[in-house]
């Protein structure tokens, strides 16, 4: 979390420069937490937004995309507001502006967005948190149309789809769905699809789905989609491919930083770098000054938390938002008075969050629910962790943790723990990660450890959810 108490509380952004507003480039979750906190402190902020209003809640278009009904939850970017309309600033000592244009350039030398619009908007700082798009498979698929799932307006299309489908034949005949992709979104539409009384087929790319997870969890989740009725197509390629009633292609997302141009570093992704602070990478390496990328168009690449990679999830989102926002917003309330800022006495450490510091450090974590298939992650992927994990409880029964070390060796500390099942385990696995005591493999493969236990053991606590 940030430290409030300190004068110079956001990196890159000094006291002299944020005469005005901190102009944040999207509003979807991050973009809207980041403008929530500083609109809490009073700062000055504008929104863009494509089309001129706050983004929705993405997890409902999966989770609830063949439901009777979808119900979309707009995103707040001021919570003091009442109307979230275009141009919508509020009265009474609210600061926030919401700004329609999508944007086209950053001009890095003078901290501005040129909009689709024509328009320059300058910002004290810039708050780059535009999000991603789907990625497009490039290939004809046999059958019916394809669709990606990345938006409000894509869940909508499907649900038209589908109901078109069913308008000609009895209400009651299940619609073929072919779905391509191996990660947590294809999963989430197939088993939505099944419970629904549809047929899904799941096209991996390698042996199972979930690959950044353990083969212990992905094989289980795997089984436990299986006995309900998904099919799976493991090394899929495309003469697996057989007429559907309709596609949906889950395959990644690219992040939507292209109007950042050249002068900025870049994933293959397309998220921009970012050093601790969550400051932008300029192309020769060093921080840009008062520029940041949050959510999912940025990537830590210096610091603690490079070591975990890309972190794609509402909740990093959210985080980064929050924690931004108060450092931006501490920053501005230093710049209009003559003392230090005075902490907010709402903040607090919470179990679970990492302790005030200068930089981002908030312990990663992750859900999917897919159906009554729950996953949780928490701390480093698989992919990022070395040796062999070690699996808690039975995941067959669709109840269990694996354990993720950051080596083979026997005092190897834990890093990161995987959770399948109910939210008590996953809940006390971020308390045990982030207490900073935590077991090896040695103590974690004794046959009686307790991950619950050892949790309660290293700090007490909530963890909010």
């Amino acid at each position: 979390m940030c430290d409030e108490s300190r004068s110079a509380a956001a990196p890159g952004l000094h006291p002299d420069s944020v005469g005005g507003a901190v102009l944040v480039v999207g509003a979807g979750e991050a973009g809207s937490r980041v403008a929530g906190a500083l609109a809490s402190r009073g700062a000055p902020v504008v929104v863009l937004s494509p089309d001129g209003s706050p983004g929705v809640e993405l997890p409902p278009l999966s989770k609830k995309l063949f439901a009777e009904s979808l119900t979309l939850t707009a995103h707040s970017v001021d919570p003091a507001a009442a109307d979230s309309g275009p141009g919508h600033a509020v009265s009474g000592g609210s600061s926030v502006a919401l700004l329609q244009g999508a944007a086209v350039e950053l001009d890095l030398d003078t901290r501005s967005v040129r909009l689709d619009t024509g328009e320059w908007v300058h910002g004290s700082a810039i708050v780059i948190a535009t999000g991603s798009a789907a990625r497009i498979l490039d290939i004809e698929l046999p059958g019916g149309p394809a669709f990606t799932l990345h938006s409000a307006a894509d869940a909508q299309a499907i649900r038209e789809h589908l109901a078109a489908l069913r308008s000609g034949s009895a209400q009651d005949t299940p619609v073929d769905i072919g779905i391509i992709g191996s990660g947590f979104l294809a999963l989430e539409l197939a088993r939505g699809a099944v419970d629904a009384g549809h047929t899904a087929t799941v096209h991996l790319n390698g042996p199972r789905p979930l690959p950044r997870l353990s083969a212990p969890l992905s094989d289980a989740v795997m089984a436990l989609h299986e006995s309900a009725g998904v099919r799976f197509v493991p090394h899929s390629t495309p003469v697996d491919y057989v007429a559907r009633d309709f596609w949906i292609t889950a395959v990644g997302a690219q992040a939507a930083t292209d109007f950042a141009g050249r002068g900025v570093q870049r994933t293959s992704a397309g998220a921009l770098l970012t050093d601790a602070h969550l400051r932008v990478l300029a192309a020769g390496g060093a921080p840009l000054e008062a520029v940041y990328a949050i959510g999912d168009c940025g990537q830590v690449a210096h610091g603690p938390m490079a070591a975990y990679g890309p972190q794609e999830s509402e909740p990093v989102a959210a985080s980064q938002g929050e924690w931004l926002g108060r450092c931006l917003g501490a920053a501005s309330n230093h710049a209009e008075s003559p003392g230090p800022a005075e902490p907010d006495p709402s903040e607090h450490v919470e179990p679970g969050h990492s302790a005030p510091t200068a930089a981002w450090s908030d312990l990663p974590w992750h859900w999917s629910f897919q159906g009554p298939v729950r996953v949780f992650t928490a701390g480093m992927s698989a992919a990022a962790s070395q040796g062999e994990p070690v699996v808690l409880g039975d995941l067959a029964t669709g109840s269990g943790q694996v354990a993720l070390f950051a080596s083979e060796a026997d005092d190897a500390p834990l890093v990161g723990v995987e959770t399948l099942g109910p939210p008590k385990p996953h809940l006390a696995a971020r308390r045990l990660l982030a207490s900073g005591t935590v077991p090896t493999r040695a103590q974690v493969s004794a046959p009686d450890f307790d991950l619950v236990v050892a949790s309660r053991l290293a700090g007490s606590g909530h963890v909010r959810a």
